[in-house]
């Protein structure tokens, strides 16, 4: 833009100056032989105005290069992977086909990562704009986009930083719980034993995917992730039903599993524990010490719509996580908990079952490790 034209006002109210180029009026003003406020007569806008560095328009930028866009579209890309994600950590439950290091490593290096994609893109964005030169329109948009490159990249970094300060503990606390979880191809019967981990609810799936019906699950658990049991449940649940055996032991998280069920049984021997929703590590994050509690509360909720009573999920609540409230099988099957009770393969008789409650009673007792 250096188009002559440009008059300025004598601050002793002599004859005007001029006439210049817009070039030599930012030269001027640069030197403060021009300065904010002087009366200017604008070719542009075609009045006197006080003078001000915007009438002069933009400074066309450094012409940028095939490499320049390049680099710029390669860093947009790596920035919109960053925030998929940091999106799909937060809204999957971990449920992304990671191993127990790699969830560690996404969720260690993505939110400082974003933070300085966001950093770049701001950069990068804003070159872009000087590079539009006179286009003024155009670099007015690309300035705004950099701006909320930068402020959606940091907010979202910085509550993905915070998410890794609990998950992580967490995750190093969890990456020794295993399960086996398999199908028989013979029988078409599924076999879960162990801890319910990291994708457990994916594998669910895949199983339920692979089973024959009728459906046949066989679970021996001391329990694990609360949201991988509701992901496996609604999954047992979705497919409609599905038979769900407790062997040995059914503890927390194996018994959401249970309930996901159309047919519930149990071996006549053992007791199914009902625990309180708990932390894996401590939390000191407010934020995330009330998701925990709300994902407790799904998990009730989840309980409840499918039969367990309410007395039962508010004694284990006040029992605290240092304690699970046991109730015998025969017991729960008069709860409706359960929809049987086995020996071995065998249902129980109404006779038998009546004899195990003559000394069925629900009791507290210390939780598991």
């Amino acid at each position: 833009m250096t188009e002559a034209g440009w008059w300025l006002a004598s601050p002793a109210g002599g004859d005007a100056e001029g006439p210049y180029t817009t070039d030599e009026v930012r030269r001027l003003a640069a030197t403060g032989r021009v300065r904010r406020g002087l009366r200017v007569w604008s070719p542009v806008q075609g009045a006197w105005l006080p003078f001000r560095p915007a009438l002069l328009g933009r400074v066309a930028g450094k012409p940028a290069g095939m490499a320049f866009w390049t680099y710029l579209a390669a860093q947009s890309l790596a920035f919109l992977a960053a925030t998929a994600l940091l999106i799909g950590l937060i809204y999957a439950d971990g449920d992304l086909g990671l191993t127990g290091s790699g969830l560690l490593w996404a969720w260690g290096l993505a939110g400082p990562g974003l933070a300085v994609l966001s950093i770049a893109s701001l950069l990068a964005w804003r070159r872009a704009a000087r590079a539009l030169g006179t286009r003024r329109e155009l670099a007015a948009v690309v300035s705004v986009a950099a701006g909320l490159f930068l402020v959606f990249g940091l907010l979202l970094s910085t509550f993905s930083i915070r998410a890794a300060l609990v998950v992580i503990p967490a995750q190093l606390t969890i990456e020794d719980w295993t399960y086996d979880a398999h199908i028989d191809k013979a029988s078409g019967q599924i076999s879960v034993k162990g801890a319910i981990g990291v994708n457990f609810g994916r594998r669910m799936k895949e199983l339920l995917a692979l089973a024959p019906d009728p459906v046949t699950v066989e679970i021996e658990s001391y329990g694990g992730l609360t949201s991988e049991a509701l992901t496996a449940a609604e999954a047992i649940e979705k497919r409609g039903g599905v038979t769900v055996v407790a062997r040995n032991h059914c503890a927390s998280a194996c018994l959401i599993v249970l309930m996901g069920a159309q047919h519930r049984l149990a071996d006549a021997d053992i007791s199914l524990a009902f625990h309180a929703s708990s932390a894996v590590a401590p939390v000191a994050d407010r934020f995330f010490a009330w998701s925990l509690i709300a994902e407790g509360e799904r998990a009730d909720a989840y309980l409840l719509k499918r039969g367990v009573p309410k007395d039962y999920i508010d004694a284990a609540n006040t029992a605290g996580p240092d304690q699970v409230y046991e109730t015998p099988a025969a017991l729960a099957l008069r709860r409706g908990v359960l929809t049987g009770v086995l020996d071995g393969d065998r249902p129980l008789t109404e006779a038998e079952v009546e004899d195990h409650l003559e000394t069925a009673r629900p009791h507290l007792a210390p939780a598991d490790p």
